[in-house]
């Protein structure tokens, strides 16, 4: 694996406060001037600063991942990305929060009475909330998202130096709280990247299934042949045990920064069961340690066959 990577992972998983952030950032900028890149922070608010890698007025095309981390939840989480899947993982996130609450009820109703119960138990469920949103940190984060952030330094690492100005990076701050830093990205430079296809990554290290989630505007893009082609080039070429499928979003529900934008494609990967379908899991506490290494490269891989593809050129004439 490389060294970038490893120290990534070593040092800098947690990025949830304004000082840890601040420091990633450092970290980022020290080895993207290595790489030979430009870097500059997009500050859009007090605390929410993007990260833009290259630029992304001229660039053909912009790869994004978000780089702040979540809350630690404490509860195992999962998400289906099909309709039936989602709705069932929100169910039991409902369950999963209020649960808690009512436990604490259940108990104390047997030593104060009702009105004291019931209080202390909304109290419960508000610091519940609390904390899934704004509180304790996640000290695991490696598939979400710094499984992103890797595929992201993986691409600049190994990029050609004659297609560095085809592509622009971008990592979004606050994207747990509500996409809010691709929201502002999105309002600045709306002008100039509508019509550019934009690839977010999101969770991609933990499960053998790639998800490629393509909104209409991309499925009706010149690009969309051209990154089916590479997909089907490098998995089915290379790997035994990794499939893949291309979705629409309309279709398969995946909640992260791809949905902001017009022209874009989401990118996961996940796990499959019976029933449930294709689902994440093991995110937003400290489960999460899984880091397939493979998953990496094979998206780079995946990318940058994509990048360099001259068909794109030929369309163009």
């Amino acid at each position: 694996m490389r060294e970038n990577i490893n120290e990534l992972i070593e040092k800098y998983q947690v990025r949830k406060s304004y000082t840890e952030k601040t420091k990633f950032i450092e970290w980022v900028d020290e080895k993207t001037k290595s790489l030979d890149y430009n870097l500059t922070i997009d500050k859009y608010s007090k605390k929410g600063r993007n990260i833009i890698i290259g630029n992304v007025e001229t660039s053909e095309m912009i790869f994004t991942a978000h780089y702040d981390t979540q809350a630690n939840f404490f509860i195992p989480m999962f998400m289906g990305v099909s309709w039936f899947g989602f709705i069932l993982g929100q169910l039991y996130l409902l369950i999963a929060m209020f649960f808690i609450p009512i436990l604490t009820n259940i108990i104390l109703s047997k030593f104060v009475n009702d009105f004291i119960a019931t209080y202390i138990s909304l109290i419960v469920l508000i610091l519940v909330t609390l904390q899934m949103q704004f509180g304790y940190a996640n000290k695991n984060t490696v598939n979400d998202n710094t499984s992103g952030v890797a595929t992201i330094f993986s691409i600049m690492e190994d990029l050609p130096k004659e297609f560095k100005n085809k592509v622009s990076f971008v990592l979004f701050d606050q994207e747990e709280i509500g996409l809010i830093g691709s929201t502002n990205f999105n309002n600045k430079y709306r002008n100039v990247i509508e019509e550019k296809p934009l690839i977010n990554f999101d969770c991609v290290s933990n499960g053998d299934n790639f998800a490629f989630i393509t909104k209409k505007h991309f499925r009706n893009s010149k690009y969309n042949n051209c990154l089916n082609s590479s997909i089907e080039k490098i998995i089915e070429k290379d790997c035994i045990r990794k499939t893949y499928f291309i979705g629409k979003a309309i279709k398969y529900v995946y909640p992260s920064d791809q949905l902001i934008f017009k022209n874009s494609v989401g990118v996961a990967a996940l796990k499959k069961a019976p029933i449930l379908g294709y689902y994440l899991s093991g995110i937003h506490n400290s489960r999460d340690k899984v880091f397939m290494k493979e998953n990496i490269e094979i998206l780079k891989d995946i990318m940058i066959d994509f990048i360099k593809n001259e068909r794109l050129e030929d369309i163009d004439g």
